[in-house]
This record gives structure tokens, C-alpha cells and sequence, in this order.
């Protein structure tokens, strides 16, 4: 698969691999946020386009393009504005992204990273053939006015499959699988205990078996980390980490 992101000027967002790292995620009680690894690795899997200064949002809650103002740090800075009205503001990445056949960009605002009465707008875009720009949008659904920090990601894009006609799905009842069933059966009935010992060890501060309210490590099974069902088969696919290339400028020479 390849991806190219095309320059149109000379200064546009900063594109970096998606980061592990979010501010609430940071504020949780001893970190336990990233003790999730499927938030971690959703994180990771892509690449943002982040804010090169603070900017303001404002809207005064009516439907016209001039309602919604934006208001920069840098008085140069042009990357957001107001086009559809609506309350939706309009970033420009500034750069035209050209993907391998049968290749869309996913375009929406990084997981799990949220802004105070904004929500990011999702796009699907066929850059394996489009030779059109993309925009990132926002919506604000209150108003009032907000802010975006620098470096704050203002645009999230992942590469995914353009054809999904051979997707095979069916239903069917977990009791009619047997070995699903009593792997999950399992799952569940170890998940009611440790939650148990969860509350009591919050609700006392007092130790539980094999959990010590003093040893974080010990109030989580590692299974899914580890990628180890209940039987001990370890999935030799499974990943705990995920890191995207960073877009370098080619070397014309090369």
C-alpha cells in the first residue's frame, strides 16, 4: 500500500503518526485509561494533522456562514474558516493525498480525542483516483466559543479498502458453537470475580486475594494484552503496539 501526501504550499498542517497519548486518558487514576490497549492501538492507527497555533471558535448558533468566526493565534494563519454555515467550520489540511488502487482515506478527528461541543464530521474520500483536496469538518452543536490548542489534532486519516462486496457476515446464536461458547462462558465468569474484588478493594482499601490496592498491576488480568485466550494459546498475530511511517519529502536525486 502506498500513500502520497503532496505539499500545495508552503506551510501546511503538520502530519505525524497517530500518538498513543490523551490528555484525560493521562488524568485517570494512576493512568488506568491505558491499561485499554484497543483505545491505545485506535489510537496509533493513523496519521493527524495538527494545529499549528491556538485558534478561537465562534458561532453565534444561527445557520449563516458569517454566523461562525474563527479567530487566530497567528494573524497569517488561514487553515480554518466558515463555508457551509450551520455551525460547522472548515479545516484545510492543505495537502492532496494519492493512495494505491482500490484505496479511500478515512477522514474523521482522532479517537478518542474529544472538544468541548464540537464534533468531527467523518468522510470516506477515493484518493486512489480523485485529484481533488479534501477538507476536515467540525460541528458545533452549542453556541458559544471554543477552543482548539497547537497541537491539537484537528484531522485524523487512515488509509482502508475500497471494495468490501466480497464481505462475508452471518448470525447466529453463541449457544449453537460450543467452543465459542464455553470460551466465552469462561471469560465471563472470571470477569465477575475480578469485578468483584474491583469494588472491594475501592469500596476498603483493603487487599482481595490476589489483588493488593497498593500494586496497580495487580487489579488487571493481562490476558487480552498478552494475547492469551483462557486455555493459554497465545495468538502469535496479536499486537501491543502499532506505529505508522512518518511522511518524509522524497530526494528528487534519488
Amino acid at each position: 500500500m502506498k500513500i502520497t501526501a503532496y505539499k500545495l504550499h508552503e506551510n501546511p498542517l503538520e502530519l505525524i503518526p497517530g500518538r498513543k497519548q490523551r490528555q484525560w486518558m493521562d488524568d485517570t487514576i494512576h493512568k488506568y485509561a491505558y491499561r485499554c490497549l484497543p483505545l491505545q492501538i485506535a489510537n496509533t492507527t493513523g496519521w493527524e494533522l495538527l494545529a499549528p497555533s491556538d485558534f478561537l471558535i465562534s458561532w453565534n448558533g444561527s445557520n449563516h456562514k458569517n454566523d461562525l468566526h474563527v479567530h487566530f493565534e497567528n494573524k497569517s494563519d488561514n487553515f480554518a474558516v466558515s463555508i457551509f454555515g450551520w455551525g460547522i467550520v472548515t479545516i484545510h489540511p492543505g495537502y492532496l493525498f494519492k493512495s494505491s488502487e482500490n484505496v479511500d482515506m478515512l477522514v474523521t478527528g482522532a479517537p478518542n480525542f474529544y472538544v468541548d461541543y464540537m464534533s468531527p464530521l467523518t468522510g470516506i474520500v477515493e484518493t486512489f483516483w480523485c485529484p481533488f483536496t479534501f477538507t476536515m469538518n467540525w460541528k458545533l452543536y452549542k453556541p458559544g466559543t471554543f477552543q482548539f490548542k497547537k497541537g491539537d489534532p484537528l484531522c485524523f486519516i487512515l488509509p482502508i479498502q475500497h471494495d468490501y462486496s466480497s464481505l462475508d457476515v452471518d448470525m447466529m446464536d453463541i449457544n449453537d458453537d460450543t467452543e465459542v461458547k464455553q470460551k466465552f462462558d469462561e471469560w465471563a465468569s472470571e470477569r465477575r470475580i475480578v469485578n468483584t474484588k474491583l469494588d472491594y478493594i475501592q469500596q476498603t482499601n483493603q487487599g482481595f486475594s490476589d489483588m493488593n490496592p497498593e500494586q496497580i498491576s495487580t487489579h488487571w488480568e493481562k490476558n487480552y494484552y498478552s494475547g492469551i485466550d483462557k486455555s493459554g494459546n497465545k495468538e502469535y498475530n496479536h499486537i501491543v503496539k502499532r506505529t505508522f511511517p512518518t511522511f518524509e519529502v522524497k530526494d528528487d536525486q534519488e
